[in-house]
């Protein structure tokens, strides 16, 4: 009789620890793709914004082509990596902010759920 007592009681105490663990599992699931994915956006904001200005005032629009922008397709291949089985590009857009003197450019980077922009000048 204890005997059942004890297997019911832990087969009762199984079901809440399961549910618990898979919502932790699931969120640290997210976190990590939102980690993985803002820090591939923000390196692709940094190395647009090493460019220098007339680089940027070529390859103004959205979306930029970013083979042009960083020089070759294989740079820009650089960019893209896969994840989940699914490889994913950032989209990048450049725009003149200074009024026709192109020393004030506004980039902005989007990688699916994530986006980081800035202000490039001299």
């Amino acid at each position: 009789m204890e005997m059942i007592l004890v297997v019911l009681m832990i087969t009762l105490a199984i079901v809440p620890m399961l549910t618990a663990l898979t919502t932790a599992i699931t969120t640290s699931e997210a976190a990590r793709r939102k980690a993985v994915f803002l820090n591939r956006t923000r390196g692709t904001l940094n190395r647009v914004m090493a460019l220098d200005l007339v680089t940027l005032n070529a390859n103004q629009g959205y979306p930029v082509n970013l083979g042009s922008l960083f020089g070759s397709q294989a740079e820009a291949e650089k960019e893209s990596f896969e994840y989940d089985g699914f490889t994913h590009t950032p989209v990048v857009a450049i725009a003149d902010m200074s009024g026709g003197s192109s020393d004030l450019f506004a980039i902005y980077v989007w990688l699916d759920t994530e986006s980081l922009s800035s202000m490039r000048t001299e």
